[in-house]
Order: C-alpha cells, then sequence, then structure tokens
C-alpha cells in the first residue's frame, strides 16, 4: 500500500481535499491539542463541538478518535483523551442532522459511486460517538443525493489524479440544512 495512500486516512487531510474538489463543509479548526479549548469556543453554535484527532501514532477510525464536546468537564475530558494520543485535532460545530455515509470506488479509468446510507450513530455516555450500523432504507432528497454523489465522484477523480489511488472510499458526514 503506497504511502500517499495511508496518508489520506489522517482525518486532518479532510479539508485540503474539500477544498481541492469544492467540497461543502462546515467551519473548522485545525489547531494544536491544547489550543483546541480556544477553538472550540469560537466555533459552538450553542450544541458544542466536535473534535476529531490526527493520525500521529497510526490509522484510527470508528470514530475512536472522535469526541463531541458540549460542557467545560469534556473539553478537559477530550483534552486529557488528545494530548495523550495526537497532536492536532480538526474542531468543528455540532451539526444536527442525519449523520450519512456515500461510498465510491476509484477505477482506472473512473469513479464509481454509490447510493447514501444512513449512519446509526449512537451517541454514548462519555459523549463518544459508537457506530451502530448503516441504513439501506434511508434515501435523502434528490438534490441532496445529486449533491453527494457528485462530491464522492470529484474526490474519487481527485484521488486518482493526486495519489494515484485505487480502491473504495467513504465520506462521512451529516446531512443538516
Amino acid at each position: 500500500r503506497p504511502s500517499a495512500w495511508t496518508a489520506l486516512e489522517d482525518k486532518l487531510v479532510a479539508d485540503a481535499v474539500w477544498d481541492a474538489v469544492g467540497g461543502e463543509r462546515a467551519e473548522s479548526r485545525i489547531v494544536p491539542v491544547e489550543e483546541a479549548g480556544r477553538a472550540a469556543g469560537r466555533l459552538d453554535r450553542g450544541a458544542g463541538t466536535v473534535w476529531a484527532g490526527d493520525a500521529r501514532d497510526g490509522f484510527n477510525g470508528g470514530g475512536d478518535f472522535v469526541r463531541w464536546v458540549a460542557s467545560d468537564e469534556d473539553v478537559a475530558t477530550a483534552l486529557a483523551f488528545f494530548a495523550a494520543r495526537c497532536d492536532r485535532v480538526r474542531v468543528m460545530p455540532f451539526l444536527e442532522g442525519v449523520p450519512c455515509s456515500i461510498h465510491g470506488m476509484v477505477l482506472p479509468d473512473g469513479t464509481a459511486v454509490f447510493r447514501p446510507v444512513e449512519l446509526a450513530i449512537l451517541r454514548g455516555e462519555r459523549r463518544a460517538f459508537v457506530y451502530g450500523g448503516l441504513g439501506t432504507t434511508w434515501d435523502p432528497p434528490d438534490e441532496d443525493r445529486t449533491r453527494m454523489r457528485d462530491l464522492a465522484r470529484r474526490t474519487g477523480e481527485h484521488l486518482r489524479a493526486t495519489a494515484g489511488y485505487r480502491g473504495g472510499f467513504g465520506i462521512d458526514g451529516v446531512l443538516t440544512e
């Protein structure tokens, strides 16, 4: 597996990918762990913020390095967790909506894009997100589905052009207003 592909696993490279492909996203800040509390204060829209840690020590996935931070106690807990495992975190507002994912497959001659699926994300007591499965009966409104599939296609083409990527990928997000 080429190192350029492994580097794509770091959640903190997503903003650069979204910039390159014109992807919509909520405002976020990538900051050293010790500055995350201040960034959260600026980005909180009233429901807290979500922090995602870098891949300093290798791959992390399944929401293991993602925390919902909504109180001073949460800030202290998140700072202790991330300080032991990461150098930087991405901080963004907590978004209420439908957690979902769109998948694609980068092939030598194009990108196949599949229909979006709903993610069953459980909100644990420690404000950790727990993946509970996915639902394939959910279908977003036509306009949103089209935009999501277009984003996945542009992302796959970008990964192929910039990293020579081949294989499956997924884009997780929240369908909001």
